[in-house]
Order: structure tokens, then sequence, then C-alpha cells
């Protein structure tokens, strides 16, 4: 089923010199555009230009959907992730000083007529997020608006209006004041770890009321373990414990669960089977959560200064260091996605979710800057939330060690060190060892109905992999998770090898999605689709792709 949001890594800055490639051809890259009224991010290249850098304008429409991401496309992506980061900076530099020029040239030519641009974004330097269809088609409305008269250029308020203006400030600042106090009073008890809330406050974690700190044993104290570090306990079990399934804590789970949930009436309730295979599936993916990335949550990434080099999770936790870290990552975790999440996807009448999280809500190695088993907690939560709304979850292992990719959700963008490398079969291994874990915990019998698809790992990159040494590895995953007793679907991802040559590779291992991601986005003749064209070619293109997979003579 086709995501709203990919799993793509971000797109490197606009630049004059081209990154030195091992393929001539040129691609167009994934990412998304930023835009602030018609100027496209920084990060984010202007896609129309990309779309004129491909040399892939006279494929046919059956070729391409043969081929959903060509290896010359993936090419041109790593080429443009491993660009060096000090001529990225410098170009980003020299860009904004030329920038800066104009502006500069325009202030001064209007001076003198008292008018400005309003809409929040005039002299920030922020940029506006669009995103979705209009974002896709160049319909994107730029808001104006002003102080100034637009005749006249005179100010339109008297001194009146800015004493009213002044006193409002004051009596607001005293507010603002009064109400820090009463939050640091607030203590623990109120507030966890984290900073404000963007809703506009921290949250209440009311059910630490009738918690006693002393009840947490002096070992758990300060740890991931201890709800009086949490910086949201909404809907969690704040009563302590050590116990494990698999290794893994039930901390914070509730010990009852109600599978009678039905998403619509259209599907089955989660105690009923679900005929995959002939049921059509309408899910959506929660990207950007549990496993960050600058594609899907540019925000996020833009909050720190571009010198930093903050591009994917290990540079983040690396300059931010555990402590910090933890803050803002957790605090990312409570708001991005919350309850009323998953009540506006049931509504929306999806019956399925995807959640992708990386192999750090299980454990760290040594050397790794990641922040341990927090997302964990929330990624529990996550499924209590689905089951509440009847919607069915697609587990997804985004990040395996070593990167699976060298792609910025995979963690760390770069190179390749899962199954490859030096370390390669060790990463390896401890993928296996996260999937014993892992498997144990959701063969549950709470787990047996919520849970439909169990997924392996995200994009392994295998035209880059060895790719009998994907096939072997999967096959001893699957046996792992079976034996521990997982009896839903297991995903494996196509690899990028196309559809076709998936024929006669892993025939015997049954229970088997073929986890494909296909885009319009990234292809210059389907970009310029309108949206209603684009879901046209998707039920034409994709879906004879889908059944011909489907047909073991042929898939």
């Amino acid at each position: 089923m086709p995501r709203p949001d990919p799993d793509r890594p971000n797109r490197p800055p606009k630049s004059h010199t081209r990154p030195k490639t091992e393929r001539k051809e040129k691609v167009t890259p994934r990412g998304t555009p930023e835009r602030r009224g018609n100027q496209a991010s920084p990060r984010t290249p202007d896609r129309r230009s990309n779309q004129r850098a491909s040399k892939h304008t006279s494929a046919s429409t059956s070729e391409r959907s043969s081929n959903l991401l060509s290896i010359d496309s993936l090419a041109k992506l790593d080429a443009l992730n491993e660009k060096d980061t000090v001529v990225r900076e410098k170009e980003l530099v020299a860009d904004r000083k030329a920038k800066d020029k104009v502006v500069t040239g325009r202030v001064l030519k209007d001076r003198g007529k008292h008018r400005r641009r309003s809409g929040g974004h005039g002299h920030s330097g922020k940029r506006r997020v669009v995103s979705g269809p209009l974002a896709e088609e160049g319909r994107v409305l730029r808001r104006r608006g002003g102080y100034g008269s637009k005749d006249t250029g005179k100010r339109r308020f008297g001194k009146k209006f800015w004493w009213i203006v002044l006193i409002s400030v004051s009596i607001l600042a005293i507010i603002i004041a009064v109400a820090a106090v009463m939050v640091g009073k607030k203590g623990k008890s109120g507030a966890g770890a984290g900073g404000g809330s963007d809703s506009g406050g921290d949250p209440a974690n009311s059910n630490l009321a009738g918690i006693s700190e002393s009840d947490i044993p002096t070992a758990a104290k300060g740890s991931y373990l201890d709800p009086f570090t949490w910086y949201d306990t909404t809907d969690f079990n704040v009563t302590y414990t050590n116990e494990t399934v698999g290794g893994l804590p039930i901390m914070g789970l509730n010990s009852s669960w109600d599978d009678s949930g039905q998403a619509n009436d259209n599907v089955p309730a989660l105690n009923k089977k679900w005929a995959y295979g002939t049921m059509p599936i309408r899910g959506v993916n929660l990207g950007g959560w549990l496993s960050i990335e600058p594609f899907i949550t540019p925000s996020f990434f833009n909050s720190y200064k571009q010198n930093q080099g903050i591009i994917d999770e290990w540079t983040l936790t690396t300059i931010l260091g555990p402590s910090e870290a933890a803050k803002t990552l957790e605090k990312h975790y409570a708001l991005f996605i919350n309850a009323q999440s998953f009540k506006d996807i049931q509504a929306a009448g999806f019956d399925h979710i995807r959640i992708p999280f990386s192999y750090w809500a299980v454990t760290t190695y040594s050397g790794d800057p990641y922040v341990p088993k927090i997302s964990w907690r929330y990624l529990l939560r996550a499924i209590e939330y689905a089951r509440a709304c009847g919607l069915r979850v697609n587990l997804d292992l985004h990040a395996v060690p070593g990167s699976q990719n060298g792609w910025n959700h995979s963690g760390r963008q770069g190179d390749i060190g899962w199954l490859n490398g030096t370390d390669g079969s060790l990463n390896g291994q401890r993928s296996l060892d996260i999937h014993d874990q892992l498997s144990a915990f959701f063969s549950q019998p709470r787990y047996a109905n919520i849970i439909a698809i169990y997924g392996l790992v995200n994009e392994p990159k295998m035209i880059a992999l060895p790719t009998q040494s994907v096939l072997d590895w999967t096959t001893k995953a699957v046996a792992v998770v079976r034996k521990n007793g997982i009896k839903q679907n297991i995903a494996i991802g196509d690899g990028f090898l196309g559809l076709p040559k998936w024929q006669g590779k892993l025939e015997g291992v049954s229970g088997l999605i073929l986890d494909s991601h296909p885009y319009t986005i990234f292809d210059p003749n389907l970009i310029v689709f309108p949206h209603q064209k684009k879901i046209q070619y998707a039920c034409t293109s994709w879906s004879s792709q889908m059944k011909a997979s489907m047909n073991t003579a042929s898939g």
C-alpha cells in the first residue's frame, strides 16, 4: 500500500557544483519541498530543476512501473548524500550571503514606505512547511498583509492604540511570570524531564499523584523505568515493575486490553479474522516519529544551526549529548503522535497503521550515541491507542545495527555496515538477537490480534549488499520469529531489485509479504500529473504489479 510518508534520506541543499558520481546519468533525488513563498528550503533543492536534470524523461510508463526506483536513482542519491559536509556548508553560506545582499538592497529601497510583509515569515528566517498535493502540483498560496496603509504609507494607529498595546503586554508579562513560578513549584509530580509543550504546557501527569517516589527501588531511580523521569505519563501505568518479556520491560502497560474494537463498518473487528490477500488494506505510515528523519520532520531538524551538521539521529544525539538528547527526543515522541492522532486516522477511514521504530528502542551498543529504550514505551502505548480505534498494526524495524542502507532514516547516514564490511556479520547477528527479543515480546496473547504484519528490516539496500547474504539472513530471521510464536505475516523489503527479480527467491518460506515502496514524486514524467491522475496511476500500474507478484508462476 502506498504510504503518505515515504522513507527516504534528506535531500542535500542546492549547489552550483554538481557532486561527483560513479554514473553519468542525472536522476531526481528523493526529497520534499519546504517552502517560504516561492523559495525552496536550502535543505531541499527545487524539485522542478531536478526534473530537468533527469535523463529518464523518455522512459515509458511500463518501464517505470516495472522498476519502481532505478539503480541510477539510488546511485545519484548516494552521491548526493555523501557530498562533503564542509563543501555543503560553504555553498550554503555563499548562497545565504547572496540572498542577504538582495534583501538588504530591497530594504534600503523601501525604507520610507513604512510597510512590511506579514504572515509570520517576514524576517524570522523560518520557512513555512508545505506538504501534500498542493505542494506537489505547485499550487501553494502566499498570504500577504501588513500594518501600513496601502496607498499612503502612513501609520494607521495612533498613540492611544500603542498605549493600550503597551499596557496589555505588561499584563501578559506578569501573567507569564506567575505561571512560570507555579510550574516551578509543581515539581516532578506535575511534569517530567522535558520542557514546555507546543500545545500549551507540559503534560499534567496527574496519575503520578497516588505514587510515591520512595516506591521506586534505588537501583531504578533515574532510569527509564522510573516514571518520575518521564516527560509524559498520560495513559501509562506508572506502578513500578521490573518484569520483562523477552528481556523487554512491560513497565507502562496496563494489564487489561479489549480486542472488540472495529476501525469502521466495512472491516472486521480486531478479534475477527482479516482475509489478507483478498481484502484491501487501507493504511497510513507514522513516519518521522520513533525513527526521526529530516525528510519527514524538517522543522524538527531546522531548529538547529546548519553548521552543527545535524543530518540524522546519530549526529543529533552526538551533539546534544545523552541528557539533552533524551529530553528533546522524548518530548518529540510525546507531542508528534498522540491519542488524537489515532482517532483522526480511524475517522479518515483507515484500518491499518505502520509504525517504524529503531533498534535502540530495544538496546544500544558500545559507541552508540542513541538514546536507549525511551521510544519503546511510546511504541507500546501507540499499539494500545491503535487497539482502542480498531486499527491493526504493521510493526516495522526501521533501523538495524550498522545501517542497512546508509540513509539517515537508518540512524546514521553514510556507510552500510549491516551484513557488509568489517562488522557486517556481527551486526547481522545483533539484528537476529533483537528480533529474538521482539518476537518473544510480541508473541504474547495481547498482541495476537492487533499485530497484523511483522517487519524484519526496512529497505535493505540489496543493490549494494550481497544478495545471498540478505536472503540467508532473512531465512534465519524468519526461523527465529516463528520459533518464538509469531504467526502473523512477515514483511521483507524488496531491496530495490524490482519485483521480477524476486521470482524463485525464498521459495518454501511461507507467510511472507514483499514490501515495495513505489512513488510518483521522484519520476519527472509522473510528478507533473495532477493529484487525481497520480491516484489513478497507482490504482492501475501498481495494482497490476501486486497481482503479478502474488502469482507464483510470475512473481
